[in-house]
């Protein structure tokens, strides 16, 4: 969402989540009244009934928009379609050994470490730089204050 230049607190989403809840139970509350009377059409007077239904209401399936169809060689389709939906071409799988896959986690966590180490050291570099400003800071201030001072005695003898 931050990408896209919102900026939500979690919070906030909290805050939401339940508003949109109480207001869900609200409006199925009243269509627990028998379908077909007055009430039931004031499923449609709010746009996230449907969504927050399929989400939250007592039905046993719930519509995924993209489903696997078993034994239909895992190709992937729309829900509710015939529509294929087009994946990246997948990556061939191999076997391999507890030896190789040991290999693998130990490459990983050397370069883990490699990368850890990289940042550690940026981090001091980092450090090392704020406290040469600091430092730089500090000493003119010292300087500026010497130099006042002796301003200020000079006006004062006078």
């Amino acid at each position: 969402m931050k990408s896209n230049g919102v900026i939500v607190t979690g919070e906030r989403c909290s805050v939401k989540w339940k508003s949109m809840k109480e207001r869900y139970n609200e409006f199925s509350d009243k269509l627990k009244v028998k379908e077909g009377t007055q009430t039931s059409g004031r499923r449609s007077q709010w746009p996230f009934f449907a969504v927050m239904d399929e989400i939250l209401g007592q039905s046993d399936t719930t519509a995924l928009p993209y489903v696997f169809e078993v034994g239909d060689g895992g190709k992937m389709k729309k829900a509710n379609t015939n529509e294929p939906f087009i994946l990246a071409a997948k990556r061939s799988r191999q076997k391999i050994t507890n030896s190789e896959s040991l290999d693998r986690l130990i490459d990983l966590e050397k370069d883990r470490r490699e990368r850890d180490k990289d940042l550690i050291d940026s981090i001091k570099s980092q450090n090392q730089s704020s406290k040469d400003k600091n430092d730089a800071i500090i000493a003119a201030a010292k300087a500026m204050e010497q130099a006042s001072m002796a301003i200020f005695r000079k006006f004062s003898q006078d």
